[in-house]
């Protein structure tokens, strides 16, 4: 790694013979009970690997002068999300939840913040502000980008994907009659959130989201990875949105075998495209009232 771009991570490893052997030898000043929890257990994985620095040279940061890493900005909302905390302000806290977290305290600690701007010594190198508005300036369509090239592939390089099954489908996410939803249509949903005509009993007109999304999965349903994503405006057809995804995902290096497709997406064209360029076997379940 270059002197540019440095890492620094403490390393902890299960070594039971040789803590054992520093007990009978009286060897240890002071020790501590702890259990590692699914959490810090994620953590360990991710510092072991190069996804803290891989994000901190791919992600769209929305700050042309960087005073805080890209990659300890995610890692701290990655933290909140574990432990279900919606909150901002709860961020600096939230590490006090992890055994491993709280000791390792993402190998910073207590500290002035960074680049020693802070006069006060803080719980958290960052202020939860800090973390909130960094995330709110970055820009929609780069973050999916992001999502759906840089990271898919990051993933796809790492084998993540361990079937070829893959699951396209696109959902209706129904939102409060509020102005600031940018980019949110207006559409009839039935009781149950999907579309609908508005003779339809229990329709209602919704404004709403389309969230489309590209799963693997294997035969047994053992697990559920996302290779590709996208929200746009509820009345969108979903048809390029959804090529566009198996597109981005076979161009950075992934691989489907047999696609399963929602009937919203049947398009000849399309589904030639599949086949031909990309040798994908497509199912597409079938109702015995559709045309």
């Amino acid at each position: 790694m270059s002197d540019a771009k440095r890492f620094d991570f403490f390393v902890y490893t299960q070594n039971k013979s040789k803590v054992t052997k520093a007990l009978k030898q009286g060897d240890i000043d002071y020790g501590s009970f702890s259990k590692m929890g699914f959490v810090d257990e994620f953590f360990a994985f991710l510092m072991s690997s190069d996804f803290f620095p891989f994000c901190d040279t791919t992600y769209p940061s929305p700050r042309v002068k960087e005073e805080v890493p890209a990659w300890f900005l995610l890692a701290s909302l990655l933290a909140a999300k574990m432990y279900g905390e919606e909150s901002f302000s709860n961020i600096p806290y939230v590490l006090k939840n992890g055994s491993i977290l709280k000791m390792l305290g993402l190998n910073l600690g207590p500290m002035p913040g960074f680049n020693n701007k802070n006069k006060k010594e803080r719980i958290y190198p960052v202020d939860q502000d800090c973390i909130r508005k960094f995330f709110k300036d970055t820009n929609p369509d780069k973050l999916i980008s992001w999502f759906n090239h840089d990271f898919s592939g990051w993933m796809a390089k790492r084998k993540a994907f361990e079937s070829g099954l893959f699951i396209e489908d696109a959902s209706y996410v129904p939102l409060t009659d509020n102005t600031n939803y940018k980019y949110a249509q207006y559409v009839w949903l039935d009781e149950g959130g999907n579309h609908a005509s508005k003779d339809t009993p229990g329709a209602r007109l919704t404004l709403c989201y389309k969230f489309s999304s590209l799963l693997n999965t294997d035969r047994d349903g053992s697990y559920y990875i996302y290779a590709a994503a996208r929200i746009d405006p509820g009345n969108v057809n979903g048809l390029n949105e959804g090529r566009e995804l198996v597109d981005g995902f076979m161009e950075n290096g992934g691989h489907v075998d047999t696609l399963l497709i929602d009937r919203g997406y049947i398009d000849g064209a399309t589904l030639t495209h599949y086949k031909k360029d990309y040798k994908i076997n497509w199912v597409i379940p079938l109702k015995s009232n559709m045309e």
